[in-house]
């Protein structure tokens, strides 16, 4: 596998370097006349080649598996090599699953469905890598999805209100610390919703359309004061709500 130095450079084993030079003879041999492109049917051919050590060198590596991507000079190709070989070393899958660092090759896998229960799933959503956690979240349990709620990441967040459903949560989204998520919440509340009073600071100018456009004309000349207030179609919103007459919805 490849490791890094002191200084955080790649260091290449002697394994990958000898890999890398039997794939760019493999490529070089494939290409025949004035071809510059591979094709997939050469992929296809160039995987026959690679055992399933050499296999295994380049899943446990995300550099190699880039440096590859440069010979063939195609990241698209190396991605494509690497569905090849999976084909044909099926028995590799568990190992993959369990130590290869690349975050697509591991999606790849979960949905093609290489999990034993959502318990696997739900262990990802604690994952450091972003693309792996992310994936995790759009299906893990719903009983998850209340802690996410509260995650670092705005895209977490989002993804776990959207899945728990954006009705049963406007209150705590519109005090999310992510303008994203406030306007999410913003567009999709009633009219007059009573939270818009308490929002008359608002710093983001998407977000103040929909508080000026739903907030209670009542409380209109509350939010005057907010720096969103002086743009002219917001005025112009404003000045159309002041005067507007007493709404009452019914729904049958």
């Amino acid at each position: 596998m490849s490791k890094k130095n002191a200084e955080g450079k790649n260091k290449i084993t002697q394994e990958e370097i000898d890999l890398l030079s039997k794939i760019r003879n493999l490529k070089m041999k494939a290409l025949t006349g004035n071809q510059v492109w591979l094709s997939s049917k050469m992929i296809d051919e160039i995987s026959n080649h690679i055992g399933s050590a050499e296999f295994k060198l380049i899943y446990s590596s995300e550099y190699l598996e880039g440096q590859i991507g440069v010979v063939l000079s195609n990241r698209w190709y190396s991605k494509y090599l690497i569905q090849r070989l999976l084909v044909r070393y099926t028995k590799l899958i568990p190992d993959i699953l369990k130590t290869t660092p690349i975050s697509w090759l591991r999606i790849n896998l979960l949905s093609q469905g290489y999990y034993n229960s959502i318990e696997d799933i739900n262990k990802l959503v604690k994952s450091s890598d972003i693309e792996l956690k992310t994936f995790a979240v759009h299906r893990c349990s719903h009983h998850m999805l209340q802690e996410l709620r509260k995650d670092d990441d705005r895209r977490i967040r989002q993804i776990a209100y959207k899945r728990l459903g954006v009705g049963e949560y406007l209150d705590d989204m519109l005090e999310d610390k992510a303008f994203q998520i406030r306007l999410i919440a913003a567009e999709a509340a009633p009219l007059h919703y009573p939270k818009f009073n308490e929002m008359v600071n608002e710093a983001s100018s998407k977000v103040f359309y929909y508080i000026a456009k739903k907030i209670h004309p009542k409380q209109i000349p509350y939010i005057l004061g907010n720096k969103g207030a002086n743009d002219p179609h917001i005025k112009q919103i404003l000045a159309s709500r002041v005067a507007e007459p007493p709404l009452i919805l019914e729904m049958e």
